[in-house]
């Protein structure tokens, strides 16, 4: 019977010579049972040998792993697949900007699979859901609007995520103000390709790698800019944000500049990261009721001390207590 299943459909479930001998050997193990045995104590004792593993087993190593088609990065940005964790919801239809996929109701804890290398720019929590965090940073939302308005950003244009190979990935160009002196440039051109890790799940932890590469100053082309964003739920309203940033080098260049080049891209990367915090700090505060921020204790007057007049309450005692004269 095996070798008739397996010349009509064994190629289709992914059957091997060895496969077809084991599944044989695991059936053929099983002590023949008495005639008035329940089927489902049969049942039940086939599983037990194996024979339910190995129907279960056979079907899945017939899947074949899709080929994933090239990831569109900028530079250097490219995703390590090792690092993966486990896969984005199945519905990667939704390419929106305003909205993340629909949201992972699991009650377990995930883990970040990124390496997070590279200096500790941020680590806080806020009292923000994650995915209203989320919305915030990474969308065209008034908070990202305000936030690269702060930081002299103009000519923003942001791509919305698209699904390729189980990953969600854009790029987002700008032209961003330096501060320079009077000597050297006076803006730089950013194209900044953003990969949302395979680890992510939507309402437990995000996990974004963002690398940039610029254009308009010198040695632009020696390096690259990497920031990587970690968003983890710690409850309903909380959430904490974790900001890694690092220079990857390119191309070899005199220890001088490359540390006067690295001096200065820490120094902006440091200065981006304290500017997001004290933002996402005053949007927390904002959000506090302003009746619980304005309310004063109002003091209790008892009633027999109510029904002093004001002019009586101000006069010594001795005066309010003087007899009157006789007419």
């Amino acid at each position: 019977m095996s070798e008739k299943v397996h010349s009509s459909y064994g190629e289709e479930l992914g059957f091997n010579s060895d496969e077809e001998g084991y599944g044989r050997d695991a059936i053929d193990d099983v002590p023949p049972l008495p005639p008035d045995t329940d089927p489902e104590l049969a049942e039940s004792s086939l599983e037990a040998h194996g024979g339910a593993e190995g129907r279960d087993e056979r079907p899945a190593r017939g899947h074949a792993r899709e080929a994933s088609p090239p990831l569109v990065t900028n530079g250097d940005a490219e995703y390590r697949e090792e690092e993966a964790g486990d896969t984005l919801p199945t519905d990667m239809s939704d390419t929106s900007d305003s909205e993340p996929d629909k949201p992972h109701n699991g009650g377990d804890v995930e883990k970040c699979s990124a390496a997070h290398d590279g200096k500790v720019l941020l680590r806080q929590e806020f009292p923000f859901n994650i995915d209203q965090m989320f919305t915030m940073i990474f969308t065209n939302s008034k908070f990202n609007l305000e936030l690269l308005a702060a930081r002299g950003t103009t000519d923003y244009v942001q791509a919305p995520w698209q699904a390729q190979g189980g990953l969600k990935c854009r790029q987002i160009s700008y032209t961003l103000g330096l501060t320079s002196g009077p000597i050297g440039p006076k803006e730089v051109q950013v194209t900044e390709t953003q990969v949302m890790n395979k680890c992510s799940k939507p309402g437990m932890l995000y996990s974004i790698d963002s690398t940039s590469e610029n254009a308009g100053i010198p040695y632009a082309d020696y390096f690259s800019v990497e920031v990587h964003y970690c968003l983890q739920r710690v409850a309903e309203t909380k959430a904490q944000l974790a900001l890694y940033g690092s220079v990857k080098y390119k191309k070899s260049m005199w220890p001088m500049i490359k540390a006067f080049l690295e001096k200065n891209t820490m120094s902006g990367l440091e200065e981006f990261s304290r500017l997001l915090e004290s933002r996402l700090t005053a949007e927390a505060d904002s959000a506090v009721p302003a009746a619980r921020k304005s309310r004063r204790h109002r003091r209790v007057i008892p009633s027999s001390a109510a029904e002093v007049s004001p002019a009586a309450s101000v006069l010594p005692a001795a005066a309010r207590a003087r007899p009157r004269a006789p007419g």
